[in-house]
């Protein structure tokens, strides 16, 4: 998945323009077009440049409603430790990160409710999940795994190889040729 442009920020960039124009525009049909042409720059300069700049006052507004955090793989891997022996609790990979910025954003601002959200099931992304809590003796990653993924490590393999030179039209055909198989 890319998600280098995602489409939630391609609409918060559009409201960001909108509403850092000022009063200069004259209608809000006008105001709409501008913030078009301007997310339009922005995204074109993203792909060409790998990046864009955007002026004071559109980066203020988006400070007004959010804050950022990094979090490295180690911390990361830290915070589904921690939160197992706290809480007996296994977060995924991308649940861990999102609650270690919420608690830096709770020791920020304190007072702030915060809320921070699970995004995928651990089994997702057992590597992780496994390096972070190998050294648990009572964690057992069967123990969280879906009634439904049990087991299936033993299943045969079954890979698919598409030659490259036959692109997409390879691909489509291979898996129109598997549905028409199964449905026979």
């Amino acid at each position: 998945m890319d998600i280098l442009v995602s489409s939630n920020f391609e609409r918060l960039l559009w409201y960001l323009a909108y509403d850092t124009q000022g009063l200069s525009t004259a209608n809000a049909q006008e105001k709409r077009q501008s913030a078009c042409s301007r997310v339009k720059e922005w995204q074109t300069e993203l792909r060409s440049k790998g990046g864009f700049r955007v002026e004071k006052s559109v980066l203020d507004a988006a400070k007004a409603d959010f804050s950022s955090e990094r979090v490295s793989d180690a911390e990361t891997l830290s915070t589904i430790r921690d939160i197992y022996r706290e809480k007996g609790y296994v977060l995924d990979p991308h649940s861990a990160i999102g609650v270690t910025a919420a608690m830096r954003s709770v020791a920020a601002a304190p007072g702030v409710y915060t809320v921070a959200l699970a995004t995928a099931h651990p089994a997702k992304f057992s590597n992780a999940v496994e390096m972070a809590l190998k050294d648990e003796k009572a964690f057992d990653f069967k123990g969280i795994l879906p009634e439904q993924f049990v087991g299936m490590e033993a299943l045969p393999k079954r890979i698919r190889y598409v030659k490259k030179s036959e692109g997409l039209d390879g691909l489509r055909n291979l898996i129109i040729g598997d549905v028409a198989k199964e449905l026979s």
